[in-house]
């Protein structure tokens, strides 16, 4: 009788820098891009106080069921260890940063879908940071300065991007497998809107 053989899932940790934030996430993401468009990087400045910043946000994204959140978010009062930062007055979907280190650590462009910085992950040992080379960096079009986005990059979210965010995201957050609504059973991560930091739209 033959043995099957079932390969090892890949594994990588998110943390934040002071530790109090981690997360566990399987398999390679489905897309790793660094974004530098408006909201992002206006978030970014506003998360770091630099409102001189033009670099861009490294992101990997994974379906929700590739995520397993080691630190509890499942309660509302849990939203209170992290800084939600909404695009614009009447943004909804938060970019998340814990409060004790400021750490970015992750964006929920749509309900089924986190996407983590890539400055906060690291290979399953914990300890070595991630850090796949040669990735695109995309929005170039919607940035603060397009000649400051270095290459490779692409005007839009890359040729596969563009079509999975600009045509069809609710299609992403309800009917793709393993893309379930999180907001659900993570109520710490989807506060009242009206309570989020705000990184006013100036663009």
């Amino acid at each position: 009788m033959k043995t099957k053989c079932v390969p090892t899932p890949v594994v990588r940790i998110v943390k934040c820098d002071c530790g109090k934030f981690e997360a566990k996430a399987e398999n390679e993401s489905f897309q790793s891009v660094i974004c530098h468009c408006h909201g992002c990087v206006a978030s970014k400045r506003l998360m770091i106080k630099n409102p001189d910043c033009f670099e861009g946000v490294p992101l990997s994204l994974y379906l929700a069921k590739n995520v397993e959140f080691l630190t509890d978010v499942k309660a509302p009062e849990t939203s209170s260890k992290f800084g939600f930062v909404k695009v614009g007055e009447h943004g909804k979907l938060p970019r998340i940063y814990c409060k004790s280190c400021n750490s970015h650590v992750m964006n929920l462009p749509v309900k089924g879908v986190v996407a983590f910085n890539r400055y906060c992950m690291y290979e399953a040992d914990g300890i070595t940071k991630y850090n796949p080379e040669g990735l695109l960096n995309v929005n170039a079009k919607h940035s603060f300065d397009p000649s400051k986005v270095p290459e490779p990059k692409h005007d839009t979210f890359g040729p596969i991007g563009s079509v999975l965010w600009e045509i069809a995201p609710s299609m992403i957050a309800t009917k793709l497998p393993g893309a379930a609504d999180i907001s659900k059973d993570h109520k710490g991560l989807f506060p009242d809107p009206s309570t989020m930091e705000v990184a006013e739209i100036t663009w």
